[in-house]
């Protein structure tokens, strides 16, 4: 006796989910203007630890010019705290896979880049869409009731 319902998909056959589980995040398409966290003057690769050291190596120009462009994302105006503590923190992975030591930095960065939606594609993975920028609203039209007139 047949049962009532959908057929199974045959095997092989990919299942597809038509119903998104998660909506976009709308966000203005403007540069963010802060606040962010400062870029330390340096980093020590032996330590790992920001600022002044006795093996502190000073950012690479590429580097700092990731970071200034970074904190400038529309969409980093949703970050909390701990966003923008993993942002700062890659800044050091950007130094070594531009340094090229070790190769394994690339990975490392490429994988950071997509968490952190810098490409087109990986903020449509994290479902994030840039729109246009509200204008300013036109004054609305002063409407006149009718309901006393209607009758005549």
């Amino acid at each position: 006796m047949p049962v009532a319902g959908r057929k199974p998909t045959p095997d092989g056959k990919p299942k597809q989910n038509r119903n998104p589980v998660m909506e976009w995040t709308e966000v203005e398409d403007v540069p963010f203007d802060g606040p962010w966290p400062d870029l330390p003057s340096s980093y020590s690769e032996a330590t790992g630890i920001y600022g002044p050291d006795d093996v502190t190596i000073a950012w690479l120009p590429f580097a700092k010019r990731w970071w200034n462009t970074v904190k400038r994302m529309p969409h980093a105006a949703l970050w909390t705290e701990t966003d923008w503590l993993f942002a700062i923190s890659t800044v050091p992975v950007v130094q070594r896979a531009m340094a090229g030591t070790p190769a394994s930095a690339m990975t490392e960065l490429r994988n950071r880049e997509k968490l952190i939606g810098t490409t087109m594609d990986s903020r449509r993975d994290l479902r994030i869409k840039y729109v246009p920028k509200k204008e300013d609203a036109p004054a609305l039209a002063v409407v006149t009731a009718m309901d006393g007139i209607r009758d005549l």
